[in-house]
């Protein structure tokens, strides 16, 4: 039983360090320069204070404003101090990464779960192989099936690219 209490906290440990999908893809917090960078025309939703969001094209950015291309074709000056996030039109791919990760912490963690469960039960009368000719045969398997499960998860989702994001 101590076996498995330090292997949850072993796995726990390591999934609390992993990094989140929002940190693989930081921005500074009130830093412009990225959305100042864009090429006229780029693809653009842009969240205000309200909640609104509003999609355009980008037509220019200056010191204190924001002005983009409207689908009508009309143009709309947004003060950046009324800014929440601007994403890009298109969505990304997010890094496969982090889901080979958790996936193959969480298969390893549920083969441990199931292997030191069956020896558990084994009170002495079973005719089981040793425990380690056991035990690690499964565990690598079951980081092999969590890293191809979190693999095929990651690469089903898109998000877009945060290019501004508001000081909170």
């Amino acid at each position: 039983m101590t076996a498995v209490v330090a292997l949850a906290l072993v796995v726990a440990g390591t999934l609390v360090s992993l990094p989140s999908p929002a940190d693989a893809q930081s921005v500074t917090p009130g830093d412009w320069s990225i959305v100042d960078r864009q090429p006229a025309g780029a693809a653009l939703v842009v969240e205000m204070v309200g909640g609104e969001e509003i999609l355009g094209a980008l037509a220019r950015t200056g010191d204190v404003d924001l002005v983009l291309v409207l689908a009508t074709g009309a143009e709309r000056a947004m003060p950046k101090s009324a800014v929440v996030e601007v994403r890009t039109g298109r969505r990304v791919r997010d890094s496969l990464k982090n889901g080979m990760a958790y996936g193959g912490l969480a298969g390893a963690a549920a083969m441990s779960v199931l292997v030191l469960t069956l020896f558990s039960l084994c009170d002495g009368t079973c005719d089981a192989p040793s425990f380690g000719s056991v035990f690690f045969p499964a565990v690598a398997m079951g980081v092999g099936g969590g890293v191809a499960a979190g693999a095929g998860v990651d690469a089903a989702f898109t998000r877009p690219l945060v290019l501004y994001r508001a000081i909170r």
